[in-house]
């Protein structure tokens, strides 16, 4: 997996690449939780290029969403192919995360 985590403003842009499984998603994780102490609470994430996620990718967007929302902010996942799309509802996380 790659990412490219870009800030603007109070916003967090996410664009992620390949496959998101354990030692990348723990990784991700320590990066985004450093942007929410710099004061960030705004996350979208760009599946665009995701292939393929596991249970510790999924906790790292469920992770971001605990933490930003008592502070006001959310997140958003974009741009789902239909195999990961199904992945966010088979866990119903479709309910709790926008997905566009």
């Amino acid at each position: 997996m790659s990412q490219r985590i870009n800030m603007r403003d109070n916003d967090v842009f996410v664009q992620l690449n390949g496959s998101i499984f354990s030692k990348e998603a723990t990784i991700l994780r320590e990066e985004l939780i450093d942007c929410i102490g710099q004061g960030y609470k705004m996350f979208t994430f760009d599946f665009n290029e995701v292939k393929d996620i596991d249970s510790t990718g999924l906790g790292v967007i469920v992770t971001i969403r605990k933490r930003v929302l008592p502070m006001g902010g959310n997140i958003f996942v974009e741009n789902l192919n239909p195999k990961i799309r199904e992945v966010f509802e088979r866990t119903r996380l479709n309910r709790r995360i926008d997905l566009k």
